[in-house]
This record gives structure tokens, sequence and C-alpha cells, in this order.
């Protein structure tokens, strides 16, 4: 299970380098944001690698980006405290 994780998460910092190209040019982009939200959760490395991914996704997709994702990453730190410090100091460091 540990090189299907490293895939996803390589795959998926390789999509968001990308993303902004696949914006442009496709018209499912709300789509494929949600799914990349869902990859970043089920195949999450650990918890600070899936805040920094779904901060990008949101910083790349802006409007893009269903309540659904905004409200699945507040669950996650909100219920894991040893990622809440990590998610408000790079929230903040993004603002």
């Amino acid at each position: 299970m540990l090189t299907l994780d490293l895939y996803v998460s390589l795959s998926t910092e390789d999509f968001l380098l990308h993303f902004r190209v696949i914006m442009y040019t496709t018209k499912f982009v709300d789509f494929q944001v949600l799914k990349i939200a869902i990859l970043s959760e089920k195949f999450a490395v650990d918890f600070t690698w899936y805040v920094d991914t779904i901060l990008n996704l949101i910083r790349l997709a802006g409007d893009y980006v269903s309540e659904e994702v905004w409200y699945r990453i507040i669950q996650i730190v909100i219920n894991t405290e040893d990622v809440q410090g990590y998610a408000a100091k790079t929230c903040f460091e993004v603002i």
C-alpha cells in the first residue's frame, strides 16, 4: 500500500503543477478539483502533506473549490490536534 500512497502523492503533486493549463482547457474543473481532494485525503501520507496539498489546490483552483472540500479540510484540522498548529501557521503565511 505504501507504493500506492507514494504514487498518488506524486501524481497529485504533478497534477497540481499542471493545473493552471488544465483549468483553461476543460469544462470539468470543479469535478477534477473534487477528485484531487478525495484522492489527497484517501492516500495522504500524513496530515501536513494533506494540508499543504489542499491549500495549494485552493490557491490554484480558487472559485472552483466546492464547499465540500472547504468543510472537509476544516473538519480534519479541527479533529486532528497534531496538525492544528501547522495548519494555522500555513494558512497565516498564505494570507
